[in-house]
């Protein structure tokens, strides 16, 4: 979607109709390969614009049902969430406390 300007800016309006105003953040967080943590901002990015990506996945025209999660997938991710949460939580303390990190 990242590398696709016109795709990004359907799945921006869609964003934008269903949660005007809402909240500032318009688009899919990327997932990077070399980045751990970009995965948990992937999923929850996802979670956020569920209704949207489903809209933008049921577009025929844009030729992305294949790419669409299933009931289960979803269901998979909503619980990985919670777990990337957690190492990142713990990651981030490490990186700012390192001295108190170490001490327990």
């Amino acid at each position: 979607m990242h590398d696709s300007p016109s795709l990004q800016a359907e799945c921006e309006r869609i964003i934008n109709s269903l949660q005007p105003g809402e909240t500032e953040k318009t688009h899919l967080d990327r997932h990077v390969p070399t980045c751990w943590n970009s995965d948990f901002a992937w999923l929850k990015a996802h979670f956020q614009f569920k209704d949207a990506i489903q809209i933008l996945m049921q577009k025929e025209e844009l030729g992305l049902n294949s790419y669409a999660l299933t009931r289960s997938q979803w269901k998979l991710a909503e619980h990985l969430v919670p777990l990337l949460e957690v190492f990142g939580l713990d990651f981030h303390y490490m990186q700012h406390e390192p001295d108190s990190y170490l001490a327990l």
